[in-house]
């Protein structure tokens, strides 16, 4: 430093000890300042990413569906109908929006059947939503839950009603888009599969309940016999995959 070189000019050079001689040079002392700093700054910086509650702190991406949710939903619950386009589901659909405190999103399989009933029924606008779906494909069962999610605005559902199913009796089974039974994949296992998508972000729900629908037929004109004959469930088995339906 300026201080130890004009000593050691005028002979007064420091002995080991001496306050001159501990005294480290202000650049070199400045340079530990700024390294603490840097290292208390980053020390702070880990601790704020791996605070538990920092990560409640909603982001304005949060934040700004949760004002389109509130204009959108306002304080509604939100129900999903499969099969809402006829029958049960129509029903059920029709008596939860003429309470007034539900969002019903209908999932059904023919969009412009779903609208002509909306339509007919009188259902308002802004508290119904159509949303297709295909239960007899698994991928198609999965594409619906995600346009849900897009479409609910982090908004958790508070009901799922399983309402939809096909009765298709004959002398030769009908098979779905992935090789189960018809009837097993679409009354059964495709809203498994939906429940199982949707449950973890209904446990948000302060209320969140799952109806599982059963019935011969909501409509009188569908006969139910022949009754189905089990046989030895050998499908059942082997996942009533082709060819062995039960």
């Amino acid at each position: 430093s300026a201080e130890l070189f004009a000593r050691h000019s005028a002979g007064q050079t420091p002995t080991p000890g001496s306050a001159a001689f501990l005294r480290p040079p202000l650049c070199t002392a400045m340079r530990r300042v700024l390294l603490l700093v840097l290292l208390a700054d980053a020390a702070a910086f880990k601790f704020l990413t791996d605070f538990g509650p920092a990560k409640l702190i909603p982001r304005p991406s949060a934040m700004l569906k949760r004002r389109r949710a509130t204009k959108k939903f306002g304080d509604k619950k939100l129900a999903v109908i499969t099969g809402a386009s006829s029958g049960a589901g129509l029903e059920a659909a029709a008596n939860l929006l003429r309470t007034g405190e539900y969002h019903v999103f209908g999932a059904v399989r023919d969009l412009d059947k779903m609208r002509d009933a909306a339509l007919d029924r009188d259902f308002p606008a802004d508290d119904f939503t159509p949303l297709q779906v295909e239960l007899d494909s698994f991928a198609s069962v999965r594409a619906f839950c995600k346009d849900l999610e897009r479409s609910k605005l982090n908004r958790p559902i508070d009901r799922l009603i399983c309402n939809a199913a096909v009765y298709q009796p004959g002398e030769a089974p009908a098979w779905s888009a992935d090789g189960h039974e018809m009837t097993l994949q679409v009354n059964y296992l495709s809203h498994f599969l939906m429940a199982s998508l949707l449950l973890p972000g209904m446990a948000k729900s302060a209320d969140p309940r799952v109806i599982l629908a059963g019935g011969a037929s909501a409509e009188e004109s569908v006969e139910v016999y022949p009754r189905a004959d089990l046989g030895a469930l050998q499908g059942l088995k082997l996942g009533a995959k082709n060819p062995i339906s039960m």
